[in-house]
């Protein structure tokens, strides 16, 4: 992993990782009826990754796609991986939207529209950091 490229992704990796362990410290707080931890573990999420967006964005304009040098079986599952994680990627962004100014408004629809959306964002970040270990991390 060389060059500012990558380092811009592995950047984005870590706010990713963040996100994710936000997003779970979020939900054990609604669990635990801790609703004020809960706002701010999730507002936490949000922020990593709306400055994950903002960054993901600046490094595609810059410098592009990396290709995934891996052959065989293993292509397979980089790509199986990618078409998973692109469109739950593209759905989660109005769906965590949706579920955050529901929430901020402390809406009775909140919690119906939040499960969801904690899925599909938890699912979209697990599997980005995967494309990314897959690219820059594991060269098969």
């Amino acid at each position: 992993m060389t060059g500012v490229g990558a380092t811009l992704a592995a950047a984005d990796t870590l706010l990713a990782i963040a996100s994710i362990a936000l997003m779970l410290a979020g939900y054990r707080a609604i669990r635990a009826r801790r609703i004020e931890r809960h706002r701010a573990f999730m507002l936490g999420a949000a922020a990593s990754s709306a400055a994950f967006m903002i960054l993901f964005v600046t490094r595609f304009a810059w410098f592009g796609f990396h290709p995934f040098a891996g052959a065989g079986v293993w292509k397979g599952v980089y790509y199986g991986l990618l078409f998973l994680h692109e469109p739950l990627a593209v759905i989660n962004i109005p769906l965590v939207l949706v579920a955050l100014v529901l929430g901020l408004r402390r809406s009775s629809a909140h919690p119906e529209v939040a499960r969801p959306a904690l899925l599909v964002w938890l699912i979209a970040a697990s599997s980005g950091v995967l494309v990314y270990a897959m690219l820059y991390l594991w060269p098969v």
